[in-house]
């Protein structure tokens, strides 16, 4: 297949677009969704090409159903993960580009690096936000965040600290998720989330900051 070609197929099949001193290359795109490397004897600037901001919403309940409509909205491709079978609010979630039933206890190959991944932690159990955390509190990614209450949060922290998490990679976890508006509802919350969101995408908000 030609350079045109693949580039035409960019919106299902997303390919990367690399720099060189040689010149254009085109490439499948990897789990890496931007880099630019510099060095002394090389450089390369990697544009990715049909691949948007992707919302990796991690849980598939009320507030991912009220929460990917907005996302979808804001121009990011949405993904929903959730470990339960035929989740009624899933199988309803129309905005999601793609839904997917997966192993919280690898969760990781799932999730997009980069400066274009952002990742929403809403499973329904503390357990699981766990697990889940503590594979992804040292990828690189532009937002994690983490639904909780204030004492949910504290003891994930506590027990993740235990087990070598340093509080600097904890610091850069939103949690509790979203910006404090006093939301209660999915709906509500859902904004708060988009909002903080939006705040970060533009380099309004950096790390834990409330």
């Amino acid at each position: 297949m030609d350079t045109l070609q693949v580039l035409a197929r960019a919106d299902e099949h997303p390919v990367v677009m690399s720099v060189t001193a040689d010149g254009l290359a085109v490439r499948n795109a990897d789990n890496t969704l931007q880099s630019a490397v510099f060095d002394e004897k090389t450089w390369r600037y990697d544009e990715p090409i049909g691949i948007p901001d992707i919302a990796t919403l991690i849980g598939g309940g009320h507030v991912s159903l009220a929460l990917s409509p907005l996302l979808a909205g804001l121009g990011m491709r949405v993904i929903v993960l959730d470990n339960r079978t035929r989740l009624r609010t899933m199988q309803s979630n129309r905005f999601a580009y793609a839904c997917h039933k997966v192993d919280y206890d690898n969760i990781r190959p799932h999730i997009p690096k980069g400066s274009r991944s952002f990742v929403c932690i809403m499973t329904y159990g503390h357990q699981y936000d766990e697990t889940v955390l503590s594979q992804l509190v040292n990828l690189d990614m532009c937002y994690l965040g983490m639904m909780g209450s204030p004492h949910k949060i504290r003891t994930i922290f506590e027990h993740l600290r235990s087990n070598g998490i340093p509080q600097s990679a904890l610091d850069n976890v939103h949690a509790p998720i979203g910006l404090n508006i006093g939301s209660n509802t999915p709906e509500e919350i859902a904004v708060s989330i988009a909002a903080e969101i939006i705040a970060v995408r533009n380099g309004r908000l950096y790390g834990n900051n409330h």
